[in-house]
Protein backbone atom coordinates (compact mmCIF):
# COMPACT_ATOMS: atom_id res chain seq x y z
CA UNK A 1 0.00 0.00 0.00
CA UNK A 2 2.98 2.29 0.85
CA UNK A 3 4.44 1.88 -2.71
CA UNK A 4 1.11 2.49 -4.68
CA UNK A 5 0.44 5.53 -2.70
CA UNK A 6 4.07 7.00 -2.76
CA UNK A 7 4.74 6.81 1.08
CA UNK A 8 2.67 7.93 4.42
CA UNK A 9 3.41 11.26 5.79
CA UNK A 10 3.62 9.89 9.11
CA UNK A 11 5.44 6.56 8.86
CA UNK A 12 5.01 3.15 7.30
CA UNK A 13 5.38 0.59 9.16
CA UNK A 14 2.76 -1.61 11.23
CA UNK A 15 3.67 -2.76 14.72
CA UNK A 16 1.42 -5.21 16.50
CA UNK A 17 1.67 -6.35 20.31
CA UNK A 18 -0.07 -9.32 22.00
CA UNK A 19 -1.39 -7.40 25.68
CA UNK A 20 -0.85 -10.53 28.66
CA UNK A 21 -3.32 -11.37 30.92
CA UNK A 22 -4.42 -8.69 33.25
CA UNK A 23 -1.16 -6.35 32.30
CA UNK A 24 -1.52 -2.85 33.56
CA UNK A 25 -0.53 0.50 31.09
CA UNK A 26 2.76 0.34 32.21
CA UNK A 27 3.36 -2.85 31.51
CA UNK A 28 1.63 -2.62 27.87
CA UNK A 29 4.10 0.31 27.32
CA UNK A 30 7.39 -1.56 28.67
CA UNK A 31 6.74 -4.59 26.63
CA UNK A 32 5.92 -2.50 23.88
CA UNK A 33 9.23 -0.21 24.29
CA UNK A 34 10.97 -3.94 25.08
CA UNK A 35 9.91 -5.17 21.66
CA UNK A 36 11.01 -1.64 19.69
CA UNK A 37 14.29 -2.49 21.11
CA UNK A 38 14.22 -0.05 23.98
CA UNK A 39 13.76 -2.09 27.55
CA UNK A 40 12.70 -0.42 30.57
CA UNK A 41 14.38 -1.82 33.49
CA UNK A 42 11.97 -4.16 35.77
CA UNK A 43 13.16 -1.86 38.96
CA UNK A 44 12.08 1.20 37.04
CA UNK A 45 9.30 3.20 38.83
CA UNK A 46 8.16 5.11 36.05
CA UNK A 47 4.44 6.77 35.40
CA UNK A 48 2.54 5.62 32.72
CA UNK A 49 2.20 8.97 31.97
CA UNK A 50 6.03 9.09 31.00
CA UNK A 51 6.12 5.93 29.51
CA UNK A 52 3.31 6.74 27.14
CA UNK A 53 5.34 9.91 26.30
CA UNK A 54 8.12 7.44 25.69
CA UNK A 55 6.34 5.09 23.60
CA UNK A 56 5.15 8.04 21.13
CA UNK A 57 8.59 9.36 20.80
CA UNK A 58 10.23 5.39 20.06
CA UNK A 59 7.04 4.97 17.55
CA UNK A 60 8.34 7.91 15.81
CA UNK A 61 11.44 6.75 15.79
CA UNK A 62 11.06 3.56 14.41
CA UNK A 63 8.13 5.15 11.28
CA UNK A 64 5.73 3.58 13.06
CA UNK A 65 2.64 4.59 11.40
CA UNK A 66 0.08 2.12 13.05
CA UNK A 67 -0.18 0.17 16.17
CA UNK A 68 -2.30 -2.93 16.82
CA UNK A 69 -3.06 -4.28 20.51
CA UNK A 70 -3.96 -8.18 20.24
CA UNK A 71 -5.93 -9.50 22.78
CA UNK A 72 -7.21 -6.19 24.39
CA UNK A 73 -9.84 -8.01 26.29
CA UNK A 74 -6.91 -9.45 28.83
CA UNK A 75 -5.76 -6.16 29.30
CA UNK A 76 -6.36 -4.69 33.17
CA UNK A 77 -5.13 -5.72 36.62
CA UNK A 78 -8.36 -5.79 38.12
CA UNK A 79 -11.70 -5.80 35.49
CA UNK A 80 -13.23 -2.18 36.44
CA UNK A 81 -14.34 0.39 34.53
CA UNK A 82 -11.71 2.42 35.83
CA UNK A 83 -8.79 -0.12 35.31
CA UNK A 84 -10.34 -0.19 31.65
CA UNK A 85 -10.31 3.91 31.02
CA UNK A 86 -7.01 3.97 32.13
CA UNK A 87 -6.28 1.64 29.27
CA UNK A 88 -8.09 3.18 26.69
CA UNK A 89 -7.59 6.59 27.69
CA UNK A 90 -3.79 6.52 27.51
CA UNK A 91 -4.02 4.85 24.48
CA UNK A 92 -6.63 6.88 23.28
CA UNK A 93 -3.79 9.72 23.39
CA UNK A 94 -1.55 8.46 20.78
CA UNK A 95 -4.32 9.19 18.21
CA UNK A 96 -3.99 12.75 18.59
CA UNK A 97 -0.95 13.38 19.31
CA UNK A 98 -0.09 16.37 16.30
CA UNK A 99 3.82 15.89 16.37
CA UNK A 100 3.35 11.88 15.22
CA UNK A 101 -0.17 10.38 15.09
CA UNK A 102 -0.28 7.11 15.11
CA UNK A 103 -3.41 4.82 13.69
CA UNK A 104 -4.73 2.86 16.79
CA UNK A 105 -5.91 -0.85 15.58
CA UNK A 106 -7.60 -2.89 18.52
CA UNK A 107 -8.46 -6.23 18.72
CA UNK A 108 -9.85 -8.97 21.00
CA UNK A 109 -12.98 -11.31 21.53
CA UNK A 110 -16.30 -10.70 22.17
CA UNK A 111 -14.89 -9.56 25.68
CA UNK A 112 -13.48 -6.27 24.39
CA UNK A 113 -16.85 -4.81 23.07
CA UNK A 114 -17.22 -3.72 26.81
CA UNK A 115 -13.81 -1.81 27.15
CA UNK A 116 -14.07 0.10 23.88
CA UNK A 117 -17.87 0.67 24.91
CA UNK A 118 -16.69 2.28 27.99
CA UNK A 119 -15.29 5.02 26.76
CA UNK A 120 -17.34 7.27 24.70
CA UNK A 121 -14.12 9.45 23.48
CA UNK A 122 -12.15 6.22 22.40
CA UNK A 123 -15.37 5.10 21.39
CA UNK A 124 -16.13 7.78 18.97
CA UNK A 125 -12.28 7.31 17.61
CA UNK A 126 -13.17 4.01 16.55
CA UNK A 127 -14.76 2.31 13.19
CA UNK A 128 -15.93 -0.93 14.78
CA UNK A 129 -15.91 -3.85 12.56
CA UNK A 130 -17.43 -7.18 14.53
CA UNK A 131 -16.34 -10.28 12.52
CA UNK A 132 -19.64 -12.69 12.68
CA UNK A 133 -19.71 -15.94 12.69
CA UNK A 134 -19.11 -18.40 9.52
CA UNK A 135 -21.98 -19.23 7.01
CA UNK A 136 -22.21 -21.88 4.70
CA UNK A 137 -23.92 -19.07 1.97
CA UNK A 138 -21.37 -16.77 2.61
CA UNK A 139 -17.76 -18.32 3.40
CA UNK A 140 -18.40 -21.57 1.99
CA UNK A 141 -16.70 -21.10 -1.06
CA UNK A 142 -14.14 -19.11 0.57
CA UNK A 143 -13.33 -22.18 3.11
CA UNK A 144 -13.09 -24.43 0.07
CA UNK A 145 -10.86 -22.04 -2.14
CA UNK A 146 -8.60 -21.03 1.49
CA UNK A 147 -8.12 -25.57 1.64
CA UNK A 148 -7.35 -26.40 -1.87
CA UNK A 149 -4.54 -23.48 -2.15
CA UNK A 150 -3.20 -25.09 1.45
CA UNK A 151 -3.51 -28.72 0.05
CA UNK A 152 -1.59 -27.23 -3.11
CA UNK A 153 1.14 -25.68 -1.36
CA UNK A 154 1.77 -28.66 0.85
CA UNK A 155 1.92 -30.87 -2.17
CA UNK A 156 -0.93 -33.24 -0.32
CA UNK A 157 -3.84 -34.37 -2.52
CA UNK A 158 -7.92 -34.21 -2.29
CA UNK A 159 -9.71 -37.08 -3.41
CA UNK A 160 -12.68 -34.57 -3.42
CA UNK A 161 -13.32 -34.31 0.31
CA UNK A 162 -12.80 -30.20 0.18
CA UNK A 163 -15.51 -30.31 -3.10
CA UNK A 164 -18.14 -32.27 -0.38
CA UNK A 165 -20.51 -29.40 0.89
CA UNK A 166 -21.37 -31.67 4.13
CA UNK A 167 -17.96 -31.93 4.99
CA UNK A 168 -17.33 -27.94 4.20
CA UNK A 169 -20.64 -28.04 6.59
CA UNK A 170 -18.62 -30.13 9.20
CA UNK A 171 -15.35 -28.22 9.47
CA UNK A 172 -17.58 -25.37 10.09
CA UNK A 173 -19.16 -26.53 13.04
CA UNK A 174 -16.00 -27.94 14.18
CA UNK A 175 -14.25 -24.50 13.96
CA UNK A 176 -17.51 -23.57 16.21
CA UNK A 177 -18.30 -21.24 12.84
CA UNK A 178 -14.65 -19.40 13.13
CA UNK A 179 -13.21 -18.68 10.04
CA UNK A 180 -9.10 -18.69 11.31
CA UNK A 181 -10.18 -21.54 13.63
CA UNK A 182 -11.06 -23.40 10.98
CA UNK A 183 -7.72 -22.48 9.01
CA UNK A 184 -6.36 -24.14 12.22
CA UNK A 185 -7.52 -27.18 11.66
CA UNK A 186 -7.57 -27.19 7.99
CA UNK A 187 -3.55 -26.77 8.49
CA UNK A 188 -3.13 -28.97 11.00
CA UNK A 189 -4.78 -32.04 9.20
CA UNK A 190 -2.48 -31.28 6.33
CA UNK A 191 0.39 -31.64 8.06
CA UNK A 192 -0.68 -35.19 9.15
CA UNK A 193 -1.85 -36.19 5.85
CA UNK A 194 1.99 -34.89 4.78
CA UNK A 195 3.65 -37.18 6.95
CA UNK A 196 1.64 -40.22 5.95
CA UNK A 197 1.36 -42.60 2.60
CA UNK A 198 -0.08 -41.90 0.25
CA UNK A 199 -0.19 -38.36 1.18
CA UNK A 200 -3.74 -37.99 0.59
CA UNK A 201 -5.77 -36.36 2.88
CA UNK A 202 -8.94 -37.82 4.62
CA UNK A 203 -11.82 -37.19 7.59
CA UNK A 204 -9.24 -39.49 9.25
CA UNK A 205 -6.53 -36.33 9.60
CA UNK A 206 -9.13 -34.15 10.50
CA UNK A 207 -10.68 -36.15 13.55
CA UNK A 208 -7.04 -36.48 14.57
CA UNK A 209 -6.45 -32.35 14.57
CA UNK A 210 -9.53 -32.15 16.38
CA UNK A 211 -8.62 -34.85 18.86
CA UNK A 212 -5.15 -33.16 19.59
CA UNK A 213 -7.03 -29.47 19.82
CA UNK A 214 -9.65 -30.39 22.29
CA UNK A 215 -8.76 -34.11 23.73
CA UNK A 216 -12.57 -35.31 23.62
CA UNK A 217 -13.96 -38.52 23.26
CA UNK A 218 -14.58 -39.49 19.83
CA UNK A 219 -18.54 -39.29 20.17
CA UNK A 220 -17.63 -35.76 20.58
CA UNK A 221 -15.83 -35.26 17.78
CA UNK A 222 -17.69 -33.81 14.72
CA UNK A 223 -15.31 -35.66 12.11
CA UNK A 224 -16.19 -38.83 13.48
CA UNK A 225 -19.74 -38.87 15.05
CA UNK A 226 -22.81 -39.54 12.70
CA UNK A 227 -24.73 -37.09 14.77
CA UNK A 228 -22.49 -33.94 14.61
CA UNK A 229 -24.61 -31.11 14.67
CA UNK A 230 -25.76 -32.04 18.05
CA UNK A 231 -22.44 -31.50 19.66
CA UNK A 232 -21.93 -27.81 21.06
CA UNK A 233 -18.46 -26.96 19.76
CA UNK A 234 -18.83 -23.78 20.57
CA UNK A 235 -18.53 -24.54 24.24
CA UNK A 236 -15.67 -26.83 23.94
CA UNK A 237 -13.96 -24.38 21.77
CA UNK A 238 -14.43 -21.60 24.86
CA UNK A 239 -13.08 -23.95 27.01
CA UNK A 240 -10.17 -24.49 24.69
CA UNK A 241 -9.03 -20.75 24.43
CA UNK A 242 -9.78 -20.29 27.88
CA UNK A 243 -6.95 -22.95 29.44
CA UNK A 244 -4.76 -21.79 26.80
CA UNK A 245 -5.16 -18.12 28.15
CA UNK A 246 -4.42 -19.39 31.92
CA UNK A 247 -0.92 -20.93 30.79
CA UNK A 248 0.33 -17.47 29.43
CA UNK A 249 2.90 -15.68 31.57
CA UNK A 250 1.07 -13.21 33.56
CA UNK A 251 3.72 -9.88 34.27
CA UNK A 252 5.31 -9.55 37.08
CA UNK A 253 4.04 -8.15 39.98
CA UNK A 254 5.52 -5.35 41.15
Amino acid sequence: MVAKTGGLEFGSNFWSVTIPSRATVKEICELILRQLGYPISPTSRRNPDYLIGLVRSRLKDRDVAALQLDEVQDSGRYTTNNTMKQITSNFRNLMQDDDWPVSLIVTGTMEAKAIINDNDTFLRRLEPIEVLPMEFSEEGVALKTAGKELLKKAGVLDDGLLDEDEFIRILMHASAQRFGIAIEILISAISSAGMSKPKTISFEHFAKSYYERMNCDDALNPFLSRDWQSIDTTIAMDRHIKESRQTRRKPRQR
